[in-house]
């Protein structure tokens, strides 16, 4: 594959520099960089984040065929728009804008009026489209042709895909997650909650009828601390987490007054339910983030409460808060089971929506 990512990448540069064809397509899709041209660095853009360890900048441009999905098909038809003249790329516009371009508003989706409350919240997204990468916007744990834009059960939404022969993450891990990046940082910072904010977070999952009940646990949404110098290698769990363990849904708690860690303390499945298949689960968390006993968490699921916990510690003492993982982490995937390679979990996600201290529940509710 790498050779044929080399070829087509000497091909196009040949061709290019014989012919010189860049065309000046502002707000287009195709204009992956978002350099303002479409041309082969956007073809070689796509290639990279298929076949190589780089991913896009803006996924929403290099779907180039606005399939809702990234292939090889969206770098033949870029290619086709600059070598063979072929039917001109689709540009965003006002009712379906591009949510990479520097005249949006900075961390698109970004910030966006509450519901009933009336206080804006600090983010939202319907995801009628590939979620953009960068930063101020989201950060990928995923590879390429993992996650899509479907409609599933009448709701638009990501399709996330995550499977036993999937290429690992720097760390080895198997997963498919989208996070939110820190405005203003080039390099790759998780989006963090301080300890001690208080938060709201709302979103959608879809669980199909095809999901196989797994002996081992599979992360649906997560909440993750950030380990701190002398920390580093205990394999240290989530803060908060949503597993599918068998036919059960459990949200688990992990927390710790102690300033260095050694080793994962005070774990706990807080709630247990039936994992629902074939059917949209809404949630919703409000939680103050607190190693202290001055913590508290609460918990709808499809519109009743499950969860009122008050006075308790919910997080890690550590210098900086947890982070959001929207998505699948599959601990169990790279150890010696007897997964086939073929075994994979589909789940869908809509509706996002995270808030502050200034929301409501109501804010966070369709």
């Amino acid at each position: 594959m790498i050779m044929i990512h080399r070829t087509l990448g000497l091909l196009f540069g040949v061709v290019l520099s014989c012919s010189s064809m860049l065309l000046a397509q502002p707000d287009r899709r195709g204009d992956v960089n978002q350099d303002g041209l479409v041309d082969v660095a956007d073809v070689m853009g796509i290639l990279d984040s298929l076949y190589g360890p780089e991913p896009i900048s803006c996924l929403a441009a290099a779907d180039a065929n606005i399939d809702g999905r990234l292939d090889i098909a969206d770098a033949i038809r870029v290619s086709q728009q600059i070598f063979l003249d072929g039917e001109e790329l689709a540009p965003f516009s006002q009712d379906d804008p591009n949510p990479c371009s520097a005249l949006q508003t900075e961390g698109f989706p970004g910030e966006a009026e509450g519901g009933g409350g009336g206080a804006s919240l600090l983010w939202q997204d319907n995801f009628d489209r590939l979620p953009p990468s960068g930063p101020g916007k989201y950060l990928y744990a995923a590879p390429a042709g993992s996650i899509e834009v479907q409609t599933m059960a009448a709701r638009k939404g990501l399709m996330m895909r995550c499977g036993v022969s999937q290429p690992r993450d720097a760390n080895g891990r198997i997963r498919t997650e989208v996070s939110l990046w820190e405005p203003g940082r080039t390099s790759k910072i998780f989006k963090k909650d301080p300890i001690g904010s208080e938060r709201w977070y709302a979103f959608a999952i879809y669980i199909p009828t095809s999901w196989w009940y797994d002996v081992n646990k599979v992360h649906l949404a997560q909440w993750h601390g950030t380990e701190d110098p002398g920390e580093t290698g205990i394999g240290r769990n989530p803060n908060l987490t949503i597993i599918a363990l068998g036919s059960e849904l459990r949200i688990r708690q992990l927390w710790s007054t102690r300033r260095i860690q050694t080793a994962n303390e005070n774990r706990a499945d807080i709630w247990r339910g039936k994992l629902e298949r074939g059917k949209w689960m809404s949630f919703v968390f409000h939680m103050k983030w607190s190693y202290r006993s001055d913590g508290f968490l609460e918990v709808w699921k499809d519109g009743k409460k499950i969860i009122d916990q008050d006075n308790h510690p919910n997080c890690y003492n550590d210098a900086e808060g947890p982070y959001f993982n929207l998505g699948m982490y599959w601990p169990s995937a790279i150890k010696k089971y007897a997964y086939p390679r073929t075994a994979a979990h589909t789940a869908y996600y809509d509706f996002l929506r995270i808030g502050d201290g200034r929301n409501v529940l109501q804010d966070m509710t369709p």
